[in-house]
Formats: C-alpha cells, structure tokens, sequence
C-alpha cells in the first residue's frame, strides 16, 4: 500500500513537471527523456488504480461472504433448538415414566401426557409421552 501511495504522490507532482518541461526544444534528449518519465508515470498511475479497484472488489465479496456465513450459523443455530429441547423433553418423559411405574404408581395418558404431546407441535415438547404416559391413575387409589 505504501509503494501505491508513493506512486501516486509521485505522478501527481512529477506529471505537471514534466509536460511543462516539455515545451525544450524539439528532439532534445532532455525532452524525449521527459516524455518517457511522462509515459511511465501514467502507467504507473494506471497499474495503481487498478490495483485499488481490486483491493475494493476484494474487500467488497470477502465482507458479503462473513455476511452469508454468520447466517448460515444462525440458521443452523435456530434449527438445532428446537431438537435439542425434544431430545431434552423426550428424555424427561422416559425417565419420569420409568420412576413413577418403578415406584408402583400406576399411569394412564391424562393431561399432563397430552399437553406434553400438543406442546410437540410448536417445538416444546415430545409425542413420546402417549407412548411413556406421566400421569398417575388415581382411580385405583379412590376405590
């Protein structure tokens, strides 16, 4: 970046200079070397450009490809919730099942299976609570 920026500085000082001195006698050495400076500088002067150019295209497609990655990400993040809680819910109906039959209690599908069933559908809860009910059967016990 510095050697671009030397250039530039260069070419807009020695340019003006130069088609100045242009005006020596026509055929000098001195004027055909002038000339030549003149064209390199422009040239130069071109290469620096086009070099910027670029380095902006650059920065430009690397930045919208951060962008695009760090949605990925949350994509992926928002998708895996949802899972991670039916695995969590999942495992809780399994487990409060085994521990109530275990215990004796007997169970039925009731409320709380159903609910635990229905939450399912909006990304909180397990449809393996039908199949592993958590609700006591408290007929047994009143008769």
């Amino acid at each position: 970046m510095l050697r671009a920026g030397t250039l530039a500085l260069l070419a807009m000082v020695a340019l003006p200079l130069a088609r100045s001195m242009a005006a020596a006698p026509k055929g000098s050495f001195l004027q055909q070397q002038l000339q030549e400076s003149s064209l390199r500088m422009d040239t130069a002067l071109e290469h620096v450009e086009a070099s910027a150019a670029g380095a902006e295209a650059w920065l430009a497609h690397t930045a919208g490809a951060q962008a695009r990655r760090r949605g990925e990400f949350v994509t992926t993040l928002a998708a895996m919730v949802p899972l991670l809680i039916f695995i969590g819910a999942s495992t809780w109906v399994y487990l409060k099942h085994k521990e109530m039959t275990n215990a004796g209690i007997k169970v039925k599908v009731g409320l709380k299976s159903a609910g635990c069933c229905c939450l399912f559908c909006i990304g909180f809860g397990s449809p393996l609570s039908l199949c592993f009910p958590i609700d006591e059967d408290v007929k047994d016990e009143v008769a």
